[in-house]
């Protein structure tokens, strides 16, 4: 019988997506993946492995382990800058392009206020604040570096503190998406809007964590699970043919996937804020201008006067745009079936729902579906 490599697999922080393009390619390639270390602190020994994968190695624990195992064929997964000085090989994102890519996203927006938030003064997410900044800066614009550091044990109720005191609207982007998380729980403890006072945009687009603080939360795709099939391919070459020399492959982020936490533009007046959260709010029902001119006890004229002078629209076309926006959103993040999410966006007349999409975009909503769920091992 045709010997099958066995090839560990060591996650310090673990990624879903990571685990399954590594899963995927070893059962393709006929490994025997080895994954009782995936989720694990403890590290033991594995005299029977072949090969190792590597996943954001941050732990001693675990660069011990590894240093133990120098001779055993590895390849890492997200690496840092500091696995790359050890001459270790493998792939990683390209952080300084991550934050340039927040930071012409915020200022497409129009913000003018903006803030990078980070637990702690890592590898990682300091390559994101350098590339965030030095764009920033090339445009005039100084952001705030807000990073409690280890030292302060509430991390959440010290940035609502730092958040209030930040003119407004202020645009933040997170480390990653568990800290995109914990900043939305900052904003409300704090009484601020997501995204009126406050728009969030985080790292990393793990799906179980954009989703689960009841606002949908934007994400930079690092291409996290090209990361990873990258770095399995790397490690087939060296079976083929065994080698030392050292390899580190940049994957570069495919850009800002946009959700409600960032779905809004640095408008300073008072007035449209309102307007526009009122319109964010009330999506999934018939919405006229004349009906938001009753709720906020304006007049239809002043109400189309204020938008065309601040948006440069009526305010009939925000509540079409702002339908598109949330459409697009569920198309690309939900399995609802296309007539459900016209009706969830006020559309609920499938050819109206088509013709205004398409008006838009140029595609059908099924074909923008296809178009951003093409898997990332097919590009």
């Amino acid at each position: 019988m045709k010997h099958k490599p066995v090839v560990t697999l060591l996650m310090d922080r673990y990624f879903a997506a990571i685990h399954k393009a590594i899963s995927d390619y070893a059962a393709q390639s006929g490994w025997m993946l080895d994954a009782t270390m995936a989720v694990a602190s403890e590290r033991y020994d594995t005299p029977n492995a072949d090969a190792i994968i590597a996943v954001y190695t941050i732990t001693k624990t675990t660069r011990d382990w590894l240093k133990k195992h120098d001779k055993t064929p590895t390849v890492h997964v997200w690496m840092s800058d500091e696995d790359i000085q050890r001459g270790w090989s493998g792939t990683t994102e390209d952080g300084r392009l991550c934050g340039q890519y927040v930071a012409e996203h915020f200022l497409k927006l129009g913000f003018n206020n903006l803030a990078y938030y980070q637990r702690f003064k890592g590898q990682r997410s300091g390559l994101r604040w350098e590339g965030f900044k030095a764009l920033l800066a090339s445009k005039g614009i100084k952001a705030h570096n807000l990073c409690p550091g280890l030292t302060i044990k509430d991390s959440t109720t010290w940035l609502s503190k730092q958040v209030i005191k930040l003119p407004k609207p202020l645009a933040l982007f997170v480390q990653d998406d568990l800290r995109g998380a914990e900043s939305i729980h900052a904003c409300h403890a704090a009484g601020l809007s997501i995204p009126d006072d406050v728009s969030i945009i985080g790292v990393g687009n793990d799906e179980l964590m954009t989703h689960s603080c009841g606002i949908p939360l934007s994400s930079v795709e690092v291409q996290a699970a090209r990361m990873a099939t990258v770095a399995c391919e790397l490690l087939r070459r060296r079976f083929i043919k065994p080698s030392r020399k050292q390899e580190v492959i940049r994957i570069a982020p495919s850009g800002v996937i946009s959700r409600y936490s960032s779905d809004s533009r640095s408008v300073e007046s008072v007035f449209v804020t309102r307007i526009l959260h009122h319109i964010r709010a009330n999506l999934h029902n018939p919405l006229d201008p004349n009906d938001i001119a009753k709720a906020l006890h304006c007049s239809r004229r002043w109400l189309d006067h204020e938008c065309l002078r601040t948006l440069k629209h009526s305010c009939f076309d925000e509540i079409t745009i702002q339908r598109i926006l949330r459409a697009k959103q569920l198309l690309a993040d939900t399995n609802f079936p296309v007539a459900s999410i016209g009706a969830q966006v006020g559309l609920p007349q499938m050819p109206r729902f088509f013709r205004q999409f398409k008006a838009h975009l140029q595609l059908t909503p099924a074909a923008y579906r296809h178009s951003v769920r093409i898997p990332i091992g097919n590009n």
